[in-house]
């Protein structure tokens, strides 16, 4: 990621990442995603000059890496924190990340760390628990 700094007011005083493109945020979880254990990513409007991975391809390309996105915290005007964890096995799958997690299959985007919570999901009975 070309700029991946630690913000002191950002939420929880985590390291807050920025990542201008998806294959910026894409190389962040291919890298990170399997020994941290939060994110907060920054995602600026649609209006805003700063070029930013917008909201919904960021939750969409977190899934395909196992992890999901938990809360949004206001950052400034034009932007806000949206927070990332790795996805617990044991939660239920609702119909929406089940359409992501299709999408992102059928588009070739899935990873085998993504894949393997839906495997886990099937077996377990949580990805048909709506």
């Amino acid at each position: 990621m070309n700029t991946t700094k630690r913000i002191l007011n950002n939420p929880d005083n985590h390291q807050a990442l920025y990542a201008s493109s998806i294959a910026e945020w894409r190389k962040w979880l291919a890298e990170n995603g399997q020994t941290e254990k939060s994110a907060w990513l920054i995602i600026y409007h649609k209006t805003s000059k700063v070029h930013s991975v917008h909201w919904h391809d960021a939750i969409e390309h977190a899934l395909c890496f196992g992890w999901v996105d938990s809360k949004a915290v206001k950052r400034d005007h034009e932007s806000c924190y949206l927070k990332f964890t790795p996805r617990n096995p044991r939660s239920k799958w609702g119909i929406r990340n089940k359409e992501r997690a299709a999408k992102m299959i059928n588009e070739g985007f899935m990873t085998a760390p993504g894949k393997a919570l839906i495997d886990i999901a099937i077996e377990t009975g949580k990805w048909d628990s709506d």
